[in-house]
């Protein structure tokens, strides 16, 4: 869906202009364990909802702030909501994993400057490994050729990524085991993050959305959720539900919603004029 990769050539979604209140007087978010710091950042959120919209801009992994740079010079004033990605792509690509560490460097520079914090990941299928592309390559005659992030798993690869103990259920834990490296870094110095997993899942672009059965995308977000917070103790993340237009009844919400004590802000991405 090449809407997709030209939106991330634009500003960033402001989603926290959608973002909605789960629960009424004193919230409770998903992670129990929630740092001092995001608990303060979730309860500004709160405070906020239905009041003010904030402004956010969405960074390429290897441009550092190259976009917030160009946000801010072009309308005068600096985005509060500083937006990354950790990639996937080869060297030298603008998404190329191989920035993390950078990010990391940037991500607390931002921090300490004032933003607010949210990331995202074009997630590596638990098929292929690091390097892929956008979309598959059917070109390149090399094992993870059609390997992509808007490439396609089975149906029973998929139960399989569900099922604890297969190949590809231990190759999906070693993935979102080295981007939880990362976070912990983040931790480590105290920076809130607002986490975006598995964005637009109602979709069918990316491999792991558009699966509305039980053991489907709200499964995964969910193992996801348990392998950062029970597994992983990460306690620094806001945990982003995200979602795209509901255009076609197979993209009902209520499809792919995982349960309130999985989330803490409700996401729209919104393309176009719509």
């Amino acid at each position: 869906m090449n809407l997709n990769r030209v939106a991330h050539q634009l500003s960033f979604i402001m989603f926290l202009s959608f973002t909605m209140i789960i629960t009424a007087g004193d919230f409770k978010p998903a992670n129990p364990d929630l740092s001092p710091e995001a608990r303060a950042l979730l309860e500004l959120l709160h405070n906020i909802s239905g009041k003010y919209t904030l402004s956010g801009q969405h960074n390429y992994p290897n441009a550092k702030s190259r976009n917030s740079q160009f946000a801010a010079k072009y309308i005068g004033k600096t985005p509060i909501i500083f937006s990354t990605d950790f990639g996937f792509a080869k060297e030298g690509d603008k998404d190329s994993y191989l920035a993390r560490p950078d990010i990391i460097e940037e991500v607390i520079k931002q921090h300490q400057k004032g933003s607010i914090i949210t990331i995202v990941w074009h997630a590596v299928p638990p098929t292929a490994n690091e390097p892929i592309t956008f979309q598959p390559n059917s070109k390149n005659s090399s094992p993870d050729s059609l390997a992509s992030v808007q490439g396609k798993l089975l149906d029973q690869q998929f139960n399989d990524l569900l099922t604890p103990g297969t190949e590809i259920y231990k190759h999906w834990c070693a993935q979102v085991d080295t981007i939880a490296s990362y976070l912990k870094k983040l931790q480590q110095m105290r920076i809130p993050v607002l986490w975006r997993p598995y964005h637009e899942m109602n979709g069918n672009w990316f491999w792991w959305g558009g699966r509305s059965e039980m053991k489907g995308t709200a499964a995964l977000y969910r193992q996801l959720f348990d392998r950062f917070v029970n597994y992983h103790k990460l306690n620094n993340l806001i945990w982003v539900w995200s979602v795209d237009r509901p255009l076609i009844p197979e993209r009902q919400f209520s499809f792919y919603y995982p349960g309130n004590e999985y989330l803490d802000v409700l996401a729209l991405d919104v393309y176009g004029s719509d």
